[in-house]
């Protein structure tokens, strides 16, 4: 049986039978995830801690009647017909460019026409990392559905490019790997070098982790994720060049970064900084971690935070302040924002018996402080992509 909630899974089943008159003949389920540690390192040679979350999203899928296939979005009531086997071209911010860059990529195969509905319970725009799970979620139907045989590695490329391509987002691989190949009550420390992975034994108690919305989403968060790469990118390049034992920021070394400060300039120094301290965090905190020691692990977290605020600056007022308030709070050892930046979640490190208390303390602050209403998710770490057949359920 797959580790998903009952009542989503009858859920989605009733509501492809209410649009397509029929049963759906598989189920597919995939994970958001968190990152404890390791932000913004996916794409710089690092090592990162994320792991899947028990919030998914959710595709049934089935034969169609005709030649043509349609995929609804049921939480936004909108429908997108399509040849499947056609050649496509993004759209500018369109939901369908996550179909369109999966189905792209599928087109060696002869897709058979479907009907598909899908919905979420990844709260969206929290950096919960939806979009990979639409993505690889979608890839993982379509390669049941065809098929293709395409490992899960393959899969997690498969939503990587929907992002760069469609999606027009230079992501890395960890919030695929993620998704993809996530394990119940483990996190996944995955070398962004060679893409190899462990698994961690995810045991915090008597702490867990609780996530905080700021229900805000900048609109610069896209164009600026790509930006930060481009300043760290030009001190890596160069750092390559000037220093032949340098292959990535696993090799750099203080000295080295200085000598070449005056080129790059101080934003491009201040994004390499913060990854240098980033990769050399995550080390740490794995250490923490199997010590159980979650006083050191929460003071990374705050390190984390302050260098994702102060030198990679991607956080917003928002996130700022309640990290700052979540640090008052009884029980928490740690707190950093997550996920691309300017806005979406803090991962907060709590006592468990704290949770409530703070999720009150801290929506009241909030929304004295910008008149926004934040929302709490307690979060359980759980089970990568999953699936059933029809005649699998009870």
């Amino acid at each position: 049986m797959i580790d998903v909630p009952n009542g989503l899974i009858r859920e989605l089943s009733l509501d492809f039978k209410a649009q397509f008159g029929r049963s759906p003949s598989l189920l597919v389920f995939a994970p958001g995830r968190i990152n404890v540690i390791g932000e913004h390192i996916d794409y710089n040679d690092g090592y990162v801690c994320p792991a899947a979350i028990d919030k998914f999203m959710g595709f049934a899928i089935g034969p169609a009647n005709g030649e043509l296939s349609l995929i609804t979005a049921l939480d936004l009531n909108e429908e997108f017909q399509c040849d499947a086997n056609d050649t496509f071209h993004p759209e500018k911010t369109h939901w369908t460019n996550y179909f369109k860059g999966v189905l792209s990529q599928f087109s060696t195969e002869n897709i058979a026409p479907f009907q598909l509905c899908f919905k979420s319970t990844i709260p969206g725009g929290a950096g919960l990392s939806s979009s990979a799970a639409l993505s690889c979620g979608f890839a993982y139907a379509l390669n049941e559905w065809t098929k293709a045989g395409k490992s899960k590695k393959e899969l997690a490329l498969i939503g990587q490019r929907t992002e760069h391509e469609f999606a027009g987002v230079n992501c890395g691989l960890m919030d695929q790997f993620a998704t993809v190949f996530g394990q119940k009550n483990h996190l996944l420390l995955m070398d962004c070098q060679d893409l190899s992975f462990s698994y961690v034994p995810a045991d915090f108690e008597p702490y867990t982790f609780l996530l905080i919305d700021s229900k805000v989403k900048h609109s610069l968060a896209d164009s600026a994720y790509n930006q930060r790469r481009r300043e760290v990118e030009k001190a890596k390049e160069l750092l390559k060049s000037t220093f032949t034992s340098v292959h990535s920021f696993r090799d750099v070394n203080e000295t080295q970064l200085e000598q070449i400060k005056a080129e790059i300039g101080d934003v491009s120094h201040k994004r390499a900084s913060f990854v240098m301290e980033e990769i050399q965090r995550v080390s740490d905190a794995m250490k923490s971690i199997e010590d159980k020691r979650f006083e050191h692990l929460g003071s990374l977290l705050n390190a984390t935070h302050r260098g994702l605020s102060e030198m990679y600056e991607v956080s917003c007022a928002e996130l700022d302040f309640l990290h700052d308030q979540a640090l008052a709070c009884t029980g928490v050892l740690g707190a950093r924002m997550m996920g691309g930046g300017f806005g979406g979640c803090l991962l907060i490190l709590i006592h468990q018996d704290d949770v409530q208390a703070a999720v009150t303390q801290l929506s009241k602050q909030y929304l004295a402080k910008f008149g926004i209403e934040s929302a709490a998710y307690p979060v359980k770490i759980g089970q990568g992509i999953q699936h059933m057949n029809w005649h699998e359920q009870v």
